[in-house]
Parts: C-alpha cells; sequence; structure tokens
C-alpha cells in the first residue's frame, strides 16, 4: 500500500503464495485484508497499524471459523472490508462477518440455500475467480448459484444482508443465466453474471441461455441479448431487457447506474447510457471511422471503463487513426490504427476528453468523489517507462454529508436543590460518504457550531438563569459530561450562542462523533421557567478537508430543560386527579379533593399553601378546609413523594348556602427562586334541589302560532328545547280537574354547571283518578297516556341544570264529596359523587273541580236562578252571567249584542283563577233558555 503521508510505498507482507490467493482490500482507514497460504490451508490476515491478525483458525477469537484448503490454483475467502469490518466466505460459500468492536465473527447466511457462490463440481473455477461481495462497511450484496444445467444453465439469486439491523439475509431476486465460468475458466471470466452495488441498491447483468452454439454451451453465435437489472432498495425492475451490453461495463452510484453498449455493425457507433433511476439517458456516441474518412484522421473508439459518480459519467476510450496499409492500392481506404493514447472522458463535455496519455498500462480506472484513477504510460519509448497513477478531476461536487442527529430525549429536568450545571442537550455528528467507497480524505473540519436559545414558558424569560453553555466530548456516549474533555465554552448573546473551536473538530465518515452541550445555571432559579435549545445542521461552520468546500449538511437536535412544573388539579384516589369546577351540595365535604400535583418535583422545593379565599359570586358563609389540626381556612402542607412525582391534598366543607366557593391553591418554594410562585384558583359550586311546579300555558313553552294553536288542525304542541322551557311560567297551588289545564313540573340542581350523568325520576301520588306525568317532549297536547311516574335525564341550560315532566290533570274528581284533592310532586336523583345516596324533594297542590257559570234567559237576570241555585257549596267556584243591563230593550238584545257577556265572563272567571294561583283554562256552563242559546253562539264563534 501506499502511505498517506510520506507516498512512499509500505510492504504489508511478503509471500510468494499470496499471488495465487487473490487480491487484498483496502478500507477508508488503511486497513489491508489478504489470504495468505499457511502450511497448506489459506487464512484470513488483518493488516493494521503495523499489527497482522489472524481471522481464521484463531482460538482467541469467538467464531473464528476455517476457511477449508486452498491449492495454488484457486482462491478463496474473498475477503472484503470497510470501516474495519471484514466479510469472507469459506470454501462452501457459508458467509462471515468481522467485528472489531467485538472482536467477534459470525456466520451471516443461516443455510445452504443462502451461501455465497455455491459450486458443485471444481470449486475453483467459474465464479470463485471473481469478486464475490460487495460490501460497504453495514451491508453486504453476494450471489448464490443454484444447480447447473447441461447448457450452462443456472438460477442466480441476489442476497443483501445489513448484519448490524436484520438476522438474517434477504433474497432480493432470482434470475436464470448463462454461465460457462463453472466449468470452463476463460469465458466465465468474462460473460458469467456480474453484479456491482452501493449501499442497499445493486445492479447485474447476465446473458441468458439462448444462441448458443450445439455441443459448445461454453460458446454463442451472438451477445446482443445482455440483460441489466436494478434494485433500487424496495422492488426490482429491469433497465435493459436485452442489447449488446459490454462485458462487466455496469456501474452504480447513489440511483445511478451507467454502462456501454458495443457496435453491432461496423458501422454502428459504440453508445454510453446512464439509468437515473426513472429513464435511460444516452450520454455519448462514438462511431467507427467510415471507409471514406480522411487519411490521417483521428477518431475515439474502444470505449472502456465507464463509471458513475455523484451523477457524473467519466469513461476512457483509444484513439485510432486513419492511415493506408497499402499504398497505391487503397489509398483513400481509412484503415483504423491505435495510436496507443488514451482519452479520459466525462458526460459533461461530450466527445472531447477532458486529458489523454500515452498508453493504458492495465487494470480498471476507479471514479470517486469527482476523482478518475487509472494506470497509464505518462510516455512511450523513453527507457525505464514510468508508471503511475493519473488523477483528473471532473466534478466540484462534494462527496460527504454532514450529518446531525440527536441522541437523547429533548428533555432534562432542572434539579433545583442540586447540580446547576444542566445536560441540556446530546447529539452526534457523522459524515456520510455519497459515494459508495470514498475514502477518508473526505473528513469533515468543523470550525464553529451556533446554538440558538428560548424560553418557552416561565415569568423570567430573557434566559438570565444560564450562566454559561459548555460542549464536552462524549468519548464514552453515555450522554453525560462528567469526566469528559471540555471543548469550548460560550454565552448567550441575544437568544445565540456561537462555540469557536480553536482547532478545527475533525468528523472522519464511518465514526461517529459524540457530543454533549451543557447550560451552567445561576444560584438565583426560576422554576416556572422552561428552556429549549436547539441547534441545526445549516448552523454550523464545517468545510471537507480534501477540498475546503463547505458539505451538504443535514439534521437538528433539540433539547429542553423543564424546572418543576406544577399542575393544579382535584382527584379521587380512584382517578388520579380530574379538573375542577366541580359542585356538590351545600353543607356537604367535597366528593373530589383538592391537590397540586408536580411533575418531577424534589419534595424539599416547597410545600404546598390552600387558603379559602373571599371572591364569591354571592356574599355567602364560608368554606373550611380540613387540615391536620382541624377546619380552617388556610392549610399549610408539606408535599409527598409519589414515584418521580411530588403531590399534595387537601379536602374541603362547603358553606351552607348555595353558591361559588373559591380555594386559592400555591407552592411556598423554600430554594431561592427569582419568580413568583404559580397560583391556581378551585371554583366550588354548592347546591340543592328544587322543584317548580309552573303553569304549562307560557306562550313560550309551545312551537306555532299564537299559545300554541294550529287553528286547521286545532292541536298544540309542546317544545322539545330545554333552553325555553327552563325559564318562566307562573307558580300554581292548584289546578282545576278539567283535563286540560296542564303543569310543568320542573326540577332544578342549583348551583350546579354542568348535568350530572344521573337520571331524574318524577311521581305522582294516587292513582289514574289524579291524573298522570309524561316527560315525552313535543308532542301534541294534552297527551292521550302517562303514568304516576316518569324517568328522564338532567339538562344543562343557560338557566341551569333542569329536568322536565308534563302533568295532565284528570276530566273531573271521581269523588263526589271531597271538596278538592292534594297532588304530591316528586323528584329523586342521585349524584355521581355520591351514587348511593338518593336526594329527593316533594311539592303539593290541590286538584280543584273547574268553575261553574250560570247564564240566565231572556226577560231574567241573575236572580233568576233563587236561592235553590246559588246557596253556598265549598265545592264549586260559582259564576253568574248577566245580560239584563242592555238598551233600548232590557233583557232583549240582539245575540250580537249579548254574546260578548259571556265572552268576558268566561275570561274573568279563567283570569280571577290564575291571580289566585289556580291552574284553570276552562268552565262549566250552566244556561236557560236564551241563556243556552246565547252560549251556543259563543261556542260556534270561538274560532273567531
Amino acid at each position: 500500500m501506499l502511505d498517506e503521508g510520506s507516498g512512499a510505498p509500505l510492504t504489508i507482507t511478503a509471500d510468494p503464495d499470496l499471488l495465487f490467493t487473490g487480491p487484498p482490500d483496502l478500507d477508508e482507514f488503511g486497513n489491508v485484508v489478504y489470504v495468505e497460504k499457511r502450511d497448506g490451508a489459506h487464512q484470513v490476515v488483518l493488516a493494521r497499524d503495523g499489527t497482522h491478525l489472524r481471522l481464521t483458525d484463531n482460538p482467541t477469537i469467538p467464531g473464528s471459523p476455517s476457511i477449508g484448503l486452498g491449492t495454488d490454483k484457486g482462491v478463496t475467502g474473498w475477503p472484503r472490508i470497510s470501516n474495519g469490518r471484514v466479510v469472507f466466505c469459506d470454501v462452501d460459500g457459508d458467509v462471515f462477518l468481522y467485528d472489531p468492536n467485538g472482536p467477534l465473527i459470525r456466520q451471516i447466511n443461516t443455510s445452504d440455500a443462502d451461501r455465497a457462490n455455491t459450486r458443485e463440481e471444481d470449486p475453483f473455477s467459474g465464479m470463485a475467480a471473481r469478486k464475490i461481495f460487495e460490501f460497504d462497511g453495514s451491508t453486504v450484496v453476494w450471489f448464490h448459484r443454484g444447480p447447473l444445467s447441461a447448457s450452462l444453465a443456472t438460477d442466480i439469486t441476489v442476497y443483501m444482508a445489513k448484519p448490524f439491523e436484520n438476522a438474517s439475509p434477504q433474497a432480493v431476486t432470482t434470475f436464470h443465466a448463462w454461465m460457462p465460468g463453472d466449468r470452463f475458466v476463460s469465458p466465465g471470466l468474462v460473460v458469467d453474471p456480474f453484479f456491482v452495488a452501493c449501499g442497499d441498491q445493486v445492479a447485474w447483468q447476465y446473458w441468458p441461455p439462448t444462441h448458443l452454439i450445439p455441443g459448445r454451451p461454453e460458446l454463442r453465435t451472438t451477445f446482443d441479448d445482455g440483460i441489466i437489472e436494478y434494485y433500487d432498495g424496495t422492488s426490482v425492475r429491469t433497465i435493459r431487457a436485452a442489447g449488446p451490453v459490454a462485458i462487466r461495463s455496469i456501474r452504480i452510484h447513489n440511483g445511478q447506474v451507467a454502462w456501454y453498449e458495443n457496435a453491432i455493425e461496423p458501422e454502428d457507433p459504440e453508445k454510453i447510457y446512464q439509468f437515473d433511476g426513472s429513464g435511460i439517458t444516452e450520454v455519448a456516441s462514438f462511431p467507427s471511422p467510415p471507409f471514406d474518412a480522411p487519411i490521417g484522421s483521428r477518431w475515439w473508439i474502444s470505449i472502456r471503463d465507464v463509471d458513475t459518480n455523484l451523477g457524473h459519467v467519466a469513461w476512457l476510450a483509444q484513439e485510432v487513426e486513419c492511415q493506408t496499409l497499402f499504398p497505391g492500392l487503397f489509398d483513400d481506404f481509412c484503415a483504423p490504427v491505435p495510436t496507443q493514447r488514451i482519452g479520459l472522458f466525462t458526460g459533461d463535455t461530450g466527445l472531447s476528453p477532458v486529458a489523454t496519455f500515452d498508453a493504458l498500462a492495465g487494470g480498471s480506472g476507479d471514479f470517486s468523489g469527482g476523482l478518475y484513477a487509472f494506470l497509464a504510460h505518462t510516455e512511450i519509448g523513453v527507457s525505464g517507462d514510468v508508471m503511475s497513477y493519473q488523477v483528473q478531476k471532473v466534478s466540484q461536487d462534494t462527496n460527504v454529508t454532514l450529518e446531525l442527529k440527536d441522541t437523547r430525549p429533548q428533555w432534562t429536568l432542572a434539579d433545583l436543590a442540586g447540580e446547576r450545571r444542566i445536560v441540556a442537550d446530546a447529539f452526534k455528528l457523522s459524515a456520510t460518504l455519497l459515494d459508495c467507497g470514498a475514502s477518508s480524505s473526505e473528513a469533515i473540519d468543523i470550525l464553529a457550531m451556533t446554538v440558538k436559545g428560548q424560553a418557552v414558558s416561565g415569568i423570567d424569560a430573557n434566559l438570565s438563569d444560564v450562566e454559561s453553555l459548555k460542549l464536552y466530548y462524549d468519548t464514552n456516549r453515555d450522554g453525560d459530561f462528567v469526566g469528559e474533555p471540555l471543548l469550548a465554552e460560550t454565552t448567550f448573546v441575544d437568544a445565540n450562542a456561537t462555540f469557536q473551536f480553536e482547532k478545527a473538530l475533525t468528523v472522519y465518515p464511518g465514526v461517529e462523533t459524540h457530543l454533549v452541550l451543557v447550560y451552567e445555571l445561576t444560584d438565583a432559579l426560576c422554576p416556572c421557567n422552561r428552556y429549549e435549545s436547539s441547534l441545526a445542521a445549516e448552523d454550523i461552520d464545517a468545510v471537507t478537508q480534501n477540498t475546503g468546500s463547505t458539505p451538504t449538511k443535514a439534521g437538528q437536535s433539540r433539547g429542553k430543560i423543564i424546572f418543576p412544573e406544577p399542575k393544579f388539579t382535584m382527584y379521587a384516589a380512584e382517578e388520579m386527579f380530574g379538573g375542577d369546577e366541580q359542585a356538590a351540595f351545600a353543607e356537604v365535604r367535597l366528593p373530589k379533593k383538592l391537590g397540586i400535583r408536580v411533575a418531577n418535583f424534589p419534595i424539599e422545593c416547597g410545600q404546598a399553601m390552600f387558603s379559602i379565599s373571599d371572591e364569591t359570586v354571592i356574599g355567602i358563609s364560608r368554606a373550611t378546609l380540613i387540615g391536620p389540626e382541624g377546619n380552617a381556612p388556610s392549610v399549610t402542607l408539606p408535599f409527598v413523594q409519589d414515584d418521580e412525582d411530588a403531590f399534595a391534598e387537601i379536602e374541603m366543607i362547603l358553606g351552607m348556602e348555595d353558591g361559588l366557593y373559591v380555594v386559592e391553591a400555591s407552592i411556598d418554594y423554600t430554594q431561592p427562586a427569582s419568580c413568583e410562585s404559580p397560583t391556581h384558583l378551585f371554583r366550588e359550586h354548592a347546591g340543592r334541589l328544587l322543584l317548580e311546579i309552573v303553569d304549562a300555558s307560557n306562550p313560550n313553552f309551545y312551537d306555532a302560532g299564537a299559545f300554541g294553536a294550529d287553528p286547521a288542525s286545532r292541536t298544540v304542541t309542546l317544545t322539545s328545547d330545554y333552553e325555553r322551557l327552563s325559564g318562566g311560567g307562573d307558580r300554581r297551588v292548584a289546578v282545576t280537574a278539567d283535563g286540560e289545564s296542564m303543569l310543568l313540573i320542573r326540577a332544578k340542581l342549583v348551583g350546579f354547571t354542568e348535568a350530572p350523568a344521573a337520571e331524574v325520576e318524577f311521581t305522582l301520588n294516587g292513582g289514574d283518578e289524579l291524573g298522570f306525568l309524561t316527560t315525552q317532549l313535543g308532542t301534541v297536547i294534552p297527551p292521550t297516556s302517562g303514568s304516576s311516574s316518569a324517568l328522564t335525564s338532567w339538562q344543562a341550560t343557560g338557566a341551569g341544570v333542569i329536568a322536565i315532566a308534563l302533568y295532565t290533570p284528570p276530566n273531573r274528581i271521581a269523588d263526589s264529596g271531597a271538596i278538592d284533592l292534594s297532588l304530591t310532586f316528586k323528584a329523586e336523583t342521585t349524584l355521581p359523587s355520591d351514587p348511593s345516596t338518593v336526594q329527593e324533594i316533594t311539592e303539593a297542590i290541590a286538584l280543584r273541580r273547574p268553575p261553574i257559570l250560570f247564564v240566565h234567559g231572556m226577560w231574567a237576570d241573575k236572580t233568576t236562578w233563587g236561592s235553590a241555585y246559588i246557596e253556598e257549596d265549598p265545592r264549586f267556584d260559582k259564576y253568574y252571567a248577566d245580560y239584563s243591563s242592555g238598551q233600548p230593550a232590557p233583557n232583549a238584545m240582539s245575540f250580537a249584542a249579548s254574546g260578548d257577556v259571556i265572552r268576558d265572563t268566561l275570561a274573568n272567571i279563567i283570569q280571577e283563577h290564575r291571580s289566585r294561583r289556580i291552574a284553570a283554562t276552562q268552565a262549566v256552563i250552566v244556561a236557560h233558555s236564551m241563556g243556552g242559546l246565547l252560549t251556543r253562539q259563543y261556542i260556534a264563534d270561538y274560532d273567531n
């Protein structure tokens, strides 16, 4: 290998048997892995830092296998190395991984079916003589060949393994291919299936088992049916279904696949193609010189070593010159003769080379990071030809991405009583190479980084609690800074803190650099504040070591410092914390406790304070708190530790009256604090159960029309809108038994703001002869049926929490001797806070007979009825119509004139009953002679 510093060659080992054991492999850190022959057996050896570690047949390494005996005519192992990790196989094709972080060797494949390159007959023919693995340090790709047919056809499976993520390799695809190399080494070296990989992306080319020469299955008549397929990490697609694909010409890099195709006919051009994940683009076309090309003209042909990197394509081509082979015979015939010059081309320059060289010395070129390397003669015919690597930069694109990732939860709790240095954030920086095989020369130098700070909540929001910021190495990657080296220190300036590094912080590809950001806090803290820090990749000043250009940057990291956060709430033992605004009946202990819960609060940092506030909705008697020494208007309690939380709780007894009671809760900080303690007001309601009996004749209780009447159908509909039913209606102490004078029975929870889930049951004493109840709102009234009890739910309205039932009186009082009857209405309910206790309230009114109106005949007056009809009877309210005073003919006015007397007298009777708080809508009329005719006329004209 070549020493990076001095450029001098370094000898890893000197062993003549190495010539037959296969080429070595080198990773980005200068580690070399190779196979050497010791005592007739092949061994995989890792050379690093001047030492040699045998990975096979080594009892000191757990899992160390034997790769089997080799011969001078074959190779075994075929090790590949990346990031210090080695992949190799044994003679049987079992795949092994060596991880220096172990050290441990483990087998990656799980069975014979997923071995690498299985062989039937000669273990050292065909695929044994070429690359077996692609390995980038995390992903391994290989072929598995199935049984070979007589026509040298076989099924080949592409396997991919991620040994640091999944335990088993996954089959990407299987294809049927021609493979002469398993029996005929020379043809196989050319046309056996060939694959390239870049991380999760794999491309492969092969020829199907067609166009074979009979009897010579290792030969074929044409090579214009080569197939290229591609796996993008998710699915397989065919890029080139069949074409003159050049042998082993495909290359892949970050979703770009490049290859070149041979000319089928002499006059056809050679072409270079690139697949970009969605389609194929022709990059360049190189025609061969025609027969009549001018003698002495030069042409570029014989494309070789096409490669792709960072979206660019580069390749080599050979120069030819048109010469006359037979002077005087075919002077104008162009015979292309190689000039030995080689040209380096890129897709950006087309048919013009970016550099030319005297001759290609051999081997394949490599295109990486914008650099193309190959072995060439710099001078021809000079004694002691100089052979050296020629490098031509064909792209200025960066080949590395700086990645920033969070490595811890995004918050840290600040211990008010403890350490003032708080880990605000922990993150890692890594250099991710865009090139699958790029080297450590793509390291990134970090020159500075800017952390943004913010006080996201709290009283003192100017970051004054943060005295300084410090950045530490996290060498053991545990997210802590204790005992770790300090890199830089800074302070916030206008919410920005910039770390400047005196010596650049270098991030190497494949090596994660872990850092810890620490806030050093002042002694006087505000426990109410929350601080957040953020670091975005674009706020990191970085350059690549090899070019000095700015690398691509991605990612961000966030951290939060959280001081103990007070959360004031109420809770019952079975449901840790509910909300406030709860309600209970007056003079009882609240069903839930008032409590303060503080997340991650050290109990030595403060105590809880509760006090009854003078703030009330109305002037009411004071409530009391139940403290350790008895009931009191204010209580101070210590916090109790509950896992990582601290809490304090207290019970409250409401005052004797309905209304709102307020408790103020706060924390008394015992540690130094530069801000006020937050407070919370618990608002608790004391209430009671009420029952209201009101006249249902309120027009607001009905839908449509004056008084709810529908003249066409002569029906009335009760509204189902609880808001309209929640208020209004005149209170009643009695109701008439007329079958029409209905009552609204309205239960109320005074002092409650939310409707409890419990139901309300209304009941009426007595049997059917006292009327019935219903809770069916929104129906035509009077209802036709009901019962002595009805069940409904509480409803929250603007006027409070209510429940409604409708009472319909009977058509008469069945007991002929009774003056009136007593109606008792009862409402019963429970509260969720105490479902075992039934709360009830009753209200009684009287059931009376309807009033009676006597109407006299023509030429008479109310005295006509005589003492026999007007004697006192306490069961009835009696009234008399008198139309005897009309002019000019007393007692003989027209029907139109006298009929108004009936209307006016009836209206006065109903109004007089309602003024006495009796629900009445009808009267019984007893009429004589013309009085009967007037009554019939009134009834006929009622609608008008």
